[in-house]
């Protein structure tokens, strides 16, 4: 069952976070099913691709992709997608996947929050300007960036888990890593002694642009 659910704004940090709370003990899936690492993200997606395939198609059958455009969605949207319900929850409960990560979730955040309300969720922002300069070659102007993660930014907003979930900046982890990771910790409620967090600060190699 889904304990952690990370909504991805791109480029702010989400795979980090991901292999982080991985490290603190949730399970991202079969790591057959995960996103390789590649010169992007050199340490790894932790994104499990079987699910993703799933939300992506929810996406389309809306007319939305989450790089492209945000697709509009009419009341009651939820109730449209019982088979797809009926999926994600198998394919969750029977591989033990503990731990979400899909940029898709930023508009789909009502329907994951209706098949998990038990999950944490757990959020990552980073200066606009950052994540536009390491987008790595999509064809966007500033200004296009800028109006795209607005949107983002307002559907998640609007979203039930908005309200309950623990936003984090990509700052803090240059500030205070380890007080930073023990704050995901508590708010996961779980119990992270010295060797973990240790573990976790190890895994924390920025690459700033």
């Amino acid at each position: 069952m889904l304990k952690v659910i990370i909504p991805c704004f791109p480029r702010s940090g989400t795979s980090f976070l991901a292999g982080l709370i991985a490290r603190m003990g949730f399970c991202p899936g079969p790591e057959k099913w995960l996103k390789t690492a590649d010169e992007h993200n050199p340490h790894g997606y932790y994104e499990c691709l079987p699910l993703m395939r799933i939300t992506k198609g929810i996406m389309e059958r809306f007319g939305g992709h989450i790089v492209k455009n945000i697709p509009l969605l009419k009341p009651g949207w939820c109730s449209e997608l019982s088979e797809d319900k009926f999926r994600i929850k198998t394919l969750v409960e029977n591989n033990g996947i503990e731990i979400f990560k899909d940029p898709n979730l930023i508009v789909l955040a009502d329907l994951f929050d209706e098949l998990f309300p038990e999950a944490k969720w757990v959020v990552i922002h980073r200066d606009i300007h950052e994540t536009y300069r390491s987008r790595f070659g999509l064809p966007k102007t500033f200004q296009e960036w800028e109006r795209l993660t607005a949107k983002r930014l307002d559907r998640w907003q609007g979203s039930r888990p908005f309200h309950r979930a623990l936003n984090l900046d990509y700052n803090d982890f240059f500030v205070d890593l380890e007080g930073t990771i023990l704050r995901i910790g508590k708010f996961l409620d779980i119990e992270l002694d010295d060797a973990r967090v240790a573990s976790c600060a190890g895994f924390f190699k920025p690459g700033r642009k």
